[in-house]
């Protein structure tokens, strides 16, 4: 089979690639083809918050099927133009796949605003098996996500780990937040299982495979805020390791915060089944 191959990548300008519309994503020359066909697929990953190097999710689809494999590539770009990019293998015949995709890093000594838009698009479509005369280009829809530095906590395969961060200045008398970690008790209130207290940047916590099996809450503190008792907000971010290795950002704002004030963030519900451990994590 006559194998054609269609790339475009938005920024290259070079005697081998053509500059088309951003829109218009190919690379190689359509010259022999008669007929150039642009398709517009879609992009959608689960994720809505996410942290530099974290690897996630995203489904591509195209609006028709081809008697081959098809590779669609997708692009992760940051507002500096950094960007990962990632290709996943439509089967023969069916027109969705799922893949995975590394978020880009800002670029030290780059720094960026506590809060960013990483934005997500399906950049490049390659077919395996061509048709002659006919040359596609790609252009897909373009989702929004939000997009922070904050460090990752190092992989553990015994526990679920938990980073607190938000937006500073940080430190005592300035924005000096802190981390609760609580288990709810079955017959009422609440018992703290972990805390953190740096007056740094970033709190932290662990929850162990073998902690008792139950719900659990992630909670902050405000101990001290650059605008005192005033009421005022701080945008903050959660980055939890599994012991899978896998990563989950939640992100959000806290509104109408005051010193003293004590905010219930997430709910981690975990399980033990046949000896394996599961933590199902959602932002309350």
């Amino acid at each position: 089979m006559k194998k054609i191959i269609n790339i475009f990548y938005i920024t290259m300008l070079t005697s081998v690639f053509v500059s088309c519309d951003q829109n218009d994503r190919i690379s190689g020359s359509p010259e022999q083809n008669d007929d150039i066909i642009t398709l517009t697929g879609t992009i959608s990953s689960p994720e809505t918050a996410v942290v530099a190097g974290q690897t996630i999710p995203f489904t591509a689809t195209i609006p028709q099927t081809f008697e081959g494999d098809v590779d669609v590539e997708a692009t992760a770009i940051l507002p500096n133009g950094v960007k990962t990019t990632s290709f996943v293998t439509i089967p023969a015949g069916q027109t969705t796949a799922t893949g995975d995709i590394e978020v880009p890093a800002s670029e030290a000594p780059v720094l960026m605003p506590f809060n960013n838009n990483m934005k997500m698009y399906l950049s490049a479509i390659l077919l395996t098996v061509g048709e002659e005369g006919t040359h596609y280009l790609l252009n897909s829809n373009e989702i929004s996500l939000d997009f922070g530095d904050t460090a990752r906590p190092d992989p553990n395969i015994t526990r679920l780990r938990i980073a607190f961060d938000w937006k500073g200045p940080y430190g005592e008398a300035e924005n000096d937040l802190d981390l609760y970690l609580l288990r709810n008790e079955s017959g009422g209130g609440q018992t703290v299982v972990a805390t953190s207290f740096r007056a740094v940047r970033y709190e932290f916590a662990n929850l162990l495979n073998t902690a008792v099996d139950g719900t659990y809450i992630v909670a902050a503190e405000a101990y001290t805020l650059t605008y005192g008792s005033e009421l005022g907000t701080i945008p903050y971010r959660y980055v939890l390791r599994y012991p899978d290795n896998s990563v989950k950002t939640f992100s959000g704002t806290f509104t109408d915060f005051t010193e003293g004030d004590f905010v219930e963030v997430l709910q981690i519900v975990k399980t033990t089944v046949d000896g394996v451990v599961s933590y199902n994590v959602t932002q309350l």
